[in-house]
């Protein structure tokens, strides 16, 4: 009897440093555990960011992104598939950008967006491979392939520059104007 019983035990003790043995392999130790430790020092994945700047009172831009890295040294936030308004003065009307990519510089109110940027605006539809805002200048450059369209016309260029302060858009290189209902 006392065999059986010590067998037992010695059977129970070894389910029990197996189960231990499994879940020491199954649940891997935290980083700080195991001697790694994570460098936090070169980026920061945040999700779910909303940055907004503006100015007494009225803000004049929002920049929204799912997902996005923010990096220390650069002091500069990677953002995946950003969505940027900027809000004109005196207009109801926003200017609506996005893109595949981007970064954003808040200290220096400096976005950029590239890849494929689409900005809409009072029924205006633009496209370009780029666009940066210069906060500090007070305007917008969109680079590469720029297609300015509405109903009826049509604009191209290599370069445009919008002036915040006196809301007005140019184009530089290669400009050509399409005119007509059925562009």
């Amino acid at each position: 009897m006392e065999s059986l019983q010590n067998k037992r035990i010695i059977f129970f003790l070894l389910v029990l440093l197996t189960a231990l043995g499994a879940a020491f392999w199954y649940f891997p130790q935290a980083p700080e555990d195991n001697g790694l430790e994570i460098d936090t020092s070169v980026y920061i994945n945040l999700d779910d960011v909303e940055l907004v700047q503006g100015e007494a009172g009225r803000e004049k831009w929002e920049l929204i992104a799912k997902k996005s890295k923010y990096f220390k040294e650069e002091k500069q936030i990677k953002v995946y598939s950003p969505k940027f308004n900027f809000y004109l003065k005196n207009s109801t009307h926003e200017i609506s950008m996005h893109a595949p990519i981007g970064t954003a510089n808040p200290e220096e109110s400096e976005i950029r967006l590239w890849n494929g940027v689409v900005a809409n605006y009072a029924g205006n539809k633009m496209t370009a491979d780029s666009m940066h805002y210069l906060g500090k200048d007070e305007k917008i450059e969109f680079r590469g392939g720029i297609r300015l369209s509405r109903k009826d016309y049509l604009v191209k260029s290599e370069k445009a520059s919008l002036n915040l302060e006196k809301q007005e858009l140019s184009f530089q290189g290669e400009v050509k104007v399409y005119l007509g209902e059925s562009i």
